[in-house]
């Protein structure tokens, strides 16, 4: 399944134990000038999965060598 957005902002990060486990969007899937009442569409937040662990060790291996 592809989801399209037509504008997203407004990024967060979720991070718990000190790890980066996902990132945050708000999102419209038509321009907002173009967005009415009651038409079903809407700002939505999205939540997107982020292997922090993964991105820890690569860092890591960046920094100090493998």
């Amino acid at each position: 399944m592809v989801n399209r957005w037509n504008k997203i902002e407004r990024p967060g990060v979720y991070i718990e134990d000190g790890i980066v486990r996902a990132m945050t969007f708000s999102v419209l899937d038509l321009p907002k000038e173009e967005d009415k009442g009651n038409d079903g569409h809407a700002s939505k937040v999205i939540v997107v999965p982020f292997d922090g662990e993964a991105l820890n060790q690569f860092a890591k291996e960046q920094y100090y060598g493998k």
